[in-house]
């Protein structure tokens, strides 16, 4: 049974940790919430293979973590590897909520992200050392563009990093883990509380 006693200050006060996954499963579940709280968000237990440590190092080489998403099934969960934070909380490990890059193999080798406006565009990223840089990948990543994304595709897949034909784009440029970490450090975690 899980009950819900996260929130945000909590959070902060945690053990951060960062690293490559492979996804095992990811399913829903209805958590136990105590009298007069309501969940806005879907809650889901994610089992992952550990196969990289990037920040703080994991016990074992898989671990279980609760993930919540307002949106429904964690988007995280659509890719195979994924370069994941999460979070030491009272009911074990928990999902930094949003917080994830999609990885795929480079032909060095290495894990790399395609390019990601919304690392490079948080208001924390104003004096960013970190830029995008054309890769090399094993297998180019490609997507499928949504109906609904069409409208804003030059600000989610701008011509710039990514190959467009049609509804499918494909990743040209990316960063690889360090970078994908930095960028995070700088932004969005330093939002939240982890890093000054």
């Amino acid at each position: 049974m899980y009950s819900m006693t996260v929130c945000a200050q909590e959070l902060e006060e945690q053990n951060l940790y960062v690293f490559v996954g492979e996804k095992i499963s990811v399913e829903e579940f209805e958590p136990e919430l105590e009298d007069g709280r309501i969940l806005m968000d879907s809650a889901f237990q994610a089992r992952y293979k550990v196969v990289e440590n990037v920040y703080n190092q994991l016990p074992t080489d898989t671990i279980e973590f609760l993930a919540y998403d307002h949106y429904g099934i964690p988007a995280f969960s659509n890719f195979e590897h994924v370069l994941l934070y999460i979070v030491k909380a009272e009911e074990g490990y928990v999902h930094s909520k949003y917080l994830y890059s999609p990885l795929f193999k480079t032909k060095d080798n290495a894990w790399a992200a395609p390019y990601q406006s919304s690392d490079y565009n948080h208001p924390y990223n104003s004096d960013i050392d970190v830029e995008p840089i054309r890769i090399e990948w094993q297998t180019p990543p490609s997507f499928k563009v949504e109906d609904h994304q069409l409208d804003n595709l030059d600000n989610s897949f701008p011509e710039l990093f990514y190959q467009i034909d049609d509804r499918t784009v494909t990743a040209i440029y990316g960063n690889y883990i360090e970078e994908l970490f930095s960028l995070k450090k700088q932004g969005v975690l330093k939002a939240r509380g982890y890093f000054e």
